[in-house]
């Protein structure tokens, strides 16, 4: 036992001694050249590390900015499609369309799962082609009217020949109404050369 005390003192002791400045010695004297080496040395790690942490900073930045954009790019298309589906009445499932339920099912699937787009523009293609399908002919037929009828009025003045036969010609265009009097008058006078 005395032993062991003994021995606690004496660590005491030298412990004290560690801690004592008496007892400290003095850093050896380093060359000046030999410090500033070590300064531009620790300086070139220094900037190195700020390179990294700049690289990995933008980095960071253009991943977070290719994750936003691709977020408000997914967020405006289900703006439009339940924008769209409410006007176009594109159902979800099978034919009948759901005011309250379809726009809200499309946006949620296609904010979900990016392939649902895909078979939200299958759908509405569909949708569309056929309510459309018996008023497409109509429009067509309405356009053809209407361009056979600017072709009849311009035709006359491509023909060749002199300018009685093209006096005639308008003055048959007229009668039937095809065009007005203003017209006729002023292709009249551009024959004449009045």
């Amino acid at each position: 036992m005395k032993l062991i005390l003994f021995l606690m003192i004496c660590n005491l002791t030298l412990q004290a001694q560690s801690y004592d400045p008496r007892y400290i010695k003095p850093p050896p004297e380093r060359d000046p050249d030999q410090v500033r080496a070590d300064q531009f040395i620790q300086a070139m790690r220094d900037n190195a590390e700020a390179n990294r942490m700049k690289a990995e900073a933008d980095e960071a930045s253009t991943h977070f900015l290719m994750g936003f954009f691709a977020f408000i790019l997914v967020a405006a298309s289900c703006v439009w499609v339940i924008r769209d589906a409410r006007k176009n009445r594109v159902p979800c499932i099978g034919d009948e369309y759901n005011e309250e339920k379809d726009p809200k099912v499309w946006a949620v699937v296609c904010f979900l799962f990016c392939p649902a787009f895909l078979y939200y523009a299958y759908r509405r293609t569909k949708s569309l082609e056929s309510k459309n399908l018996s008023t497409v002919p109509e429009k067509r037929d309405k356009t053809a009217s209407a361009k056979t009828d600017e072709s009849i009025v311009e035709t006359p003045v491509s023909i060749p020949g002199t300018m009685e036969s093209q006096l005639e010609e308008f003055k048959a265009l007229h009668e039937k109404g095809l065009i007005t009097e203003a017209e006729f008058q002023e292709k009249r006078h551009k024959i004449l050369g009045i």
